[in-house]
């Protein structure tokens, strides 16, 4: 299925009509599971089940000067990871023209490659830096005088608004307070069979001998367990569906294991649940 999606077939094209050598598979041969990306949103690199995507090719001429081609695998920070090749007995040269395959010569890509010299250049980041600074700056100056020139209308409809501002979110400790020395009278409802356990009582009157206080444990009854997932006998993880559809926005119960090849007993099954509260 990989090797015949179509940007595999392009490259493995690209590879045999033009003198290009791709060095690691030149020197590993068909070592299998060596990957440089991994979906980090599936926490697909603690099974390593991931692609190689980051290549370096060289010049077909260059091959008996091939020394190593290797993944640094066990360096973190990103969805990839770094790839180095060695190369041995070369003298470096400058080159007047550049290749025909280097991506300067692509229409999409052409003048939207930042060179190397521009990231080595410390001068012309401060410069940058230093102007980017002046701009917020300037910015924020206007920003003052536009504020100063307001009518003095504005000003008292602001300050208006700011003394009427609503109090503070009250704390559950003042919710508690607030029911116990209410006064109101509540609508008595006999309590029926069907009523959930861990719910808040609809029989509540203040009228009634040894009335109910409503506490705020009662009101937040919180999730429900989770489930087990059928594969491991693991506690499942809450997931909410993202992508557009009729489902979008629901809410399953998943296994909780990182994704991985089929058959890994440390890989997530494929347990699915729809969440229901």
């Amino acid at each position: 299925e990989w090797s015949s999606s179509p940007d595999r077939v392009l490259f493995n094209k690209m590879l045999k009509t033009t003198p290009l050598l791709d060095t690691f598979r030149h020197l590993h041969g068909s070592i299998k599971h060596s990957y440089t990306c991994w979906n980090t949103g599936l926490n697909a690199r603690t099974n390593n089940y991931g692609t190689r995507i980051d290549y370096i090719l060289i010049s077909s001429s260059l091959e008996p000067h091939l020394l190593s081609s290797s993944h640094l695998t066990e360096v973190y920070g990103s969805d990839h990871c770094p790839v180095v090749c060695q190369l041995q007995g070369l003298e470096v040269i400058g080159c007047e023209t550049i290749p025909s395959e280097c991506s300067v010569h692509y229409p999409e890509l052409r003048g939207k490659q930042t060179s190397l010299l521009a990231h080595l250049d410390r001068s012309k980041k401060r410069h940058s830096q230093e102007e980017g600074q002046e701009h917020l700056q300037n910015k924020r100056h206007s920003q003052q005088e536009h504020q100063t020139s307001k009518r003095p209308s504005q000003e008292k409809c602001r300050d208006s608004k700011q003394s009427n501002k609503k109090p503070k979110q009250m704390t559950l400790a003042g919710f508690k307070r607030v029911i116990k020395s209410s006064s109101c009278t509540t609508k008595t409802i006999p309590p029926t069979a069907s009523s959930a356990p861990g719910r808040l009582n609809p029989s509540l009157s203040n009228n009634a001998p040894g009335k109910q206080l409503v506490s705020a444990k009662s009101l937040l009854t919180g999730l429900p367990p989770r489930p087990l997932c059928k594969g491991h006998k693991k506690p499942c993880v809450l997931k909410t569906v993202t992508k557009q559809g009729e489902n979008v926005g629901k809410r399953f119960y998943g296994c909780q294991l990182p994704i991985g090849l089929s058959g890994d007993p440390n890989a997530r099954c494929g347990h699915f649940e729809w969440f229901n509260k």
